[in-house]
């Protein structure tokens, strides 16, 4: 059945009835205050209103939106809808019609980046240079049981993981897209949540924390929202 075109005003009245007006993100108890277009309204040749495309948002998890802090695909998980995107767009670009890779059929062990400050840092390809990347994200940082990561497959679940065996990361494979950290671990680890608008802020502030987490096998560093698989180099990083 084809998605049906709505007017702008049945837009976010049937996209609020959903979640009763609340924002759409998990973990938020806001009321929502807007209908966000998952893919941006200039895209589509009659403005997007479609139920497939709206989610409804709190001002702050809108401005992180419309930012491209969460993307589509995360979207269409929380709203349990089937993907819908403009004539000549996959499944697989931000809201702004930027094209994602492709994520592979099989995971391998990927090589994440060690932080500018980071002991362990050698300024190799994925080593983080600078800290842009991170800079506006809401950042978690987990001290690791042991150095070594590798995925794991779990009942047809991914999942990225230390000696614990508690999840750093989990992906779900419908969306091609890792679950933010409240959906992935809850309370089941030992975490500190930082948020940095300045780049200066990394090298001062971030520095210390992650020095005092550190047992001795260093700490990840990963975005508390989700991110899309070809994302996963930019949304994680090692102390």
């Amino acid at each position: 059945m084809n998605p049906t075109l709505l007017s702008r005003n049945e837009f976010e009245s049937k996209s609020f009835q959903r979640t009763n007006g609340q924002c759409i993100i998990p973990w938020c108890e806001k009321d929502a205050v807007d209908a966000h277009h998952i893919i941006e309204r200039e895209l589509w040749d009659n403005g997007g209103y479609y139920l497939q495309n709206a989610a409804n948002v709190c001002s702050t998890h809108h401005y992180d939106a419309e930012e491209d802090y969460i993307p589509p695909q995360a979207f269409w998980d929380w709203h349990n809808v089937t993907p819908h995107t403009p004539s000549g767009y996959g499944i697989h670009i931000d809201k702004w019609g930027n094209n994602f890779n492709h994520p592979p059929n099989q995971f391998t062990q990927l090589d994440i980046g060690h932080l500018p400050f980071s002991s362990d840092w050698s300024g190799s390809e994925n080593d983080f240079q600078e800290l842009s990347r991170l800079t506006e994200l809401p950042l978690i940082l987990i001290p690791l049981e042991s150095s070594t990561l590798e995925f794991k497959t779990i009942e047809q679940q991914t999942y990225l993981t230390d000696s614990s065996e508690l999840p750093l990361a989990a992906y779900n494979h419908t969306y091609d897209v890792w679950l933010s950290w409240p959906e992935t671990t809850g309370a089941m680890r030992q975490i500190q949540e930082v948020q940095y608008d300045e780049e200066y802020e990394f090298y001062t502030d971030l520095r210390e924390h992650v020095a005092k987490l550190d047992h001795g096998n260093g700490v990840l560093i990963r975005a508390k929202y989700p991110f899309h698989h070809s994302q996963f180099l930019d949304r994680l990083a090692l102390y």
